[in-house]
């Protein structure tokens, strides 16, 4: 469904192993592996910093900001693109084509995907709404992959391209945003789609960075090593609470055997997450959120490495720029603010459920001069 009929086939993560597949894992691999992703630390920083100056005015939209922070980071890393602080065009782009594609991209919610020849039947055809769904979340997602590209193209063509993976990638391979030479048109078409491609323990993790950065700046990168906290804090939001529980489906190319079961060729195998990530043998007490378990001298398994960025050769290639987004944006948060529960009308405490999103929750600067640091480190980020 989301592959075939929603045009994300663009995504190599949804490409079969092939000749085309290595080449686009190549291309992405060259400018997110874990040498190269400190590159894009400076911009990370300045947009953590924009997202603290938003929550400090609008704490009651924090969930919002949070999410533009991510798009904001994301489009100017692949296409040089500044977002807009409200209603920005392309994140709101993205953000309709990646909420009609989680719903196909777990595993079943469409029969299409249990019975793949329903593809060919036509829309007016009865129970194939399906096929209706996917055509509106086809444009939606060729418009993911075009837009932004399109729009950093005539950036290139006009002299005026901020520098991004795209305008890298152009340099490196010698060519020009208007070049349509049939050599290389698969090396544009690969560029564009890797383009396209987050209490007590709060009080511990604060004070981590009170010993480590102290209250007269914000956290940086150079503080990584020496705040373990806080990273184990990111570790355990990801296992405890995995962002795809059953991975994104895989197929085996050729019959395969495991544990006496013959898996044929072509079948669908799921990775189930949720139970690796929740499995007592491994996590003892698993449904606690406890960020100790990855400290000491005998840490537990790092998620990160067994399942929660996906397996093998088709682990996540944006694995490392997640998680130094993850670490900046936690860091400056919880160096920021106290965070507790939203309150009812009566001022009562409304607690989370710890099996839903939050919608709402209490930010309160820790200490008098926070606005003043994050003005000061606002200006500097400029």
């Amino acid at each position: 469904m989301a592959s075939e009929l929603m045009q994300w086939k663009w995504d190599f993560g949804f490409t079969r192993y092939s000749d085309i597949w290595r080449l686009h894992r190549k291309t992405f691999h060259q400018y997110f592996n874990s040498n190269e992703v400190g590159a894009y630390h400076p911009i990370q920083w300045k947009a953590s910093v924009a997202t603290l100056k938003q929550i400090l005015r609008q704490p009651d939209d924090f969930r919002h900001l949070i999410r533009h922070h991510i798009g904001s980071t994301v489009l100017f890393i692949a296409y040089g693109y500044e977002v807009q602080p409200k209603d920005d065009r392309f994140v709101q782009i993205i953000d309709k084509a990646l909420q009609e594609a989680g719903w196909a991209m777990f595993q079943g919610n469409y029969l299409v995907d249990y019975f793949p020849i329903l593809r060919l039947i036509p829309a007016w055809f009865p129970f194939a709404s399906f096929k209706k769904d996917a055509a509106i979340a086809a444009k939606d997602s060729l418009e993911v992959l075009n837009a932004p590209f399109d729009w950093t193209l005539r950036a290139m063509a006009e002299g005026r391209a901020e520098t991004s993976f795209v305008s890298r990638c152009f340099e490196r391979l010698h060519l020009k945003a208007t070049d349509e030479v049939d050599r290389e048109k698969e090396i544009v078409e690969v560029i564009k789609n890797c383009a396209a491609i987050t209490f007590a323990v709060l009080r511990k993790a604060q004070m981590e960075l009170d010993a480590v950065v102290g209250r007269t700046r914000l956290p940086n990168f150079e503080d990584r090593s020496n705040l373990p906290f806080i990273n184990a804090i990111i570790l355990e939001a990801l296992r405890w609470r995995p962002v795809l529980p059953l991975a994104v489906a895989h197929a085996n190319v050729n019959d395969d055997v495991y544990n006496g079961y013959c898996i044929p060729g072509g079948s669908t195998v799921l990775g189930n997450v949720w139970a690796m990530m929740h499995d007592e043998d491994v996590y003892p007490n698993a449904e606690a959120f406890d960020p100790e378990r990855f400290l000491g001298p005998t840490p537990q398994p790092d998620p990160t490495k067994v399942g929660v960025f996906g397996f093998g050769r088709r682990i996540c290639a944006g694995r490392y720029f997640a998680l130094q987004g993850a670490y900046i944006q936690v860091a400056c948060l919880l160096w920021a603010f106290n965070i507790g529960p939203a309150q009812d009308a009566n001022g009562n405490d409304v607690l989370p459920d710890p099996n839903a999103y939050v919608d709402r929750c209490k930010f309160t600067p820790r200490f008098p001069n926070v606005e003043s640091v994050i003005e000061q480190a606002g200006s500097i980020a400029s």
